[in-house]
């Protein structure tokens, strides 16, 4: 930020600067939204119902990625008899299964059962890392929340 003083417009300049990797296509998308009130320029990313960086007549915004410490692993203890069971406090609970399709050009799609337990995805099967323990992923982003509500 520079303050209006060090300008020759005697406005405040807002430079900001993500933390994040360049990457081809990119994550950001300009919009411009008119109506209703708006008047906001920026970037978005496609799914989110807000200009995440931007500005709008009176004020600008931008933010810095934190590297925050947003993911937690957890070894899961399988049922020694029931592959499909891991254990909680409350006793053995079933994992959720779901499919996940994997488009490929020029060939079937994959599909891959992923595995979910009260922490998260078990990310074992693509983890070379857990071995043989089954490991779940906790990331702060799949906790549900209520970050757009009015």
């Amino acid at each position: 930020m520079i303050g209006g003083s060090r300008t020759r417009s005697g406005k405040p300049i807002l430079a900001n600067d993500m933390h994040l990797a360049l990457r081809a296509p990119s994550l950001w998308y300009l919009a411009a939204l008119h109506g209703g009130g708006f008047n906001v320029t920026g970037m978005t990313i496609p799914g989110t119902p807000v200009v995440v960086a931007g500005r709008s007549a009176g004020v600008a915004w931008g933010f810095t990625n934190a590297m925050v410490d947003d993911v937690d692993f957890y070894v899961e203890r399988i049922h020694p008899s029931d592959s499909t069971l891991y254990q909680t406090p409350g006793g053995w609970q079933r994992f959720a299964v779901r499919p996940e399709i994997i488009q490929v050009r020029g060939a079937e799609p994959i599909v891959h059962q992923v595995r979910t337990s009260r922490h998260g995805p078990i990310i074992s099967s693509v983890e070379p890392r857990a071995g043989e323990r089954t490991l779940a992923m906790r990331w702060a982003s799949l906790d549900p929340r209520r970050s757009f509500a009015p």
